[in-house]
């Protein structure tokens, strides 16, 4: 796996540490290493208990803009990933669980260093407070009994990443958390025995638009 990593992904090279299980099958050809890469096909599932990421431009960027610079790595009690590999590209699905952070991420990392990730972070009520004084993203956040979440987007290249919002997971996830607030609302105004009629329907409505407003400053 190490000779493999140092033809593909050299960069990754000393990121990712801990005890790794898995499968996975990989077919090629050529000696030269942008042959292998071009030519490399394969796919896996992999799972990596008690590690850490660290050291990569990309750790150290998603810990900045989410205002945890206190933080130097990512511990992983356990990753779970899913990989395929063809046409110089890794289509990769990857769950990474620890006590107080959660990293969800799908997407797809080229050979040439390419990134497209969408990546969901969350983390814990433990971290949440320091997140949300420092980060740049706190009013995208959206929260959860225990912890506090921010879909992210990921793309440049490893060595030189660029981050920014998932405006499409933000739109669902304020999507759905403004028909349940509202829906909660409207139970607690309405008598038991009355359904909403077309007044309250628009009342709910704007309410809404004025929750969008104050999440987006729109």
């Amino acid at each position: 796996m190490e000779e493999l990593v140092q033809i593909a992904a050299p960069k990754a090279k000393g990121v990712i540490s801990g005890v790794l299980s898995g499968k996975a099958e990989f077919a090629g050809a050529g000696t030269l290493s942008e042959n292998i890469k071009r030519n490399l096909k394969g796919n896996g599932k992999f799972v990596i208990q008690k590690g850490t990421l660290k050291n990569a431009e990309i750790i150290t960027g998603l810990l900045v803009i989410l205002g945890l610079t206190q933080m130097k790595e990512i511990p992983i009690d356990k990753a779970d990933s899913t990989f395929t590999i063809a046409d110089g590209i890794v289509n990769l699905k990857t769950l990474i669980g620890s006590k107080d952070m959660m990293i969800d991420e799908k997407g797809t990392i080229g050979m040439d260093q390419k990134l497209d990730l969408g990546v969901l972070v969350k983390v814990s009520d433990r971290l949440a407070p320091g997140m949300v004084s420092r980060s740049s993203v706190a009013r995208f956040l959206s929260g959860e009994k225990g912890w506090t979440g921010v879909p992210l987007k990921v793309e440049g290249t490893l060595s030189k990443p660029t981050y920014g919002i998932d405006t499409k997971a933000v739109g669902k996830t304020v999507s759905e958390g403004l028909q349940k607030r509202a829906g909660e609302e409207l139970r607690n105004i309405l008598p038991k025995d009355r359904k909403p009629s077309a007044a309250d329907q628009k009342d709910k409505n704007a309410d809404r638009k004025n929750l969008i407003r104050d999440i987006f400053g729109k």
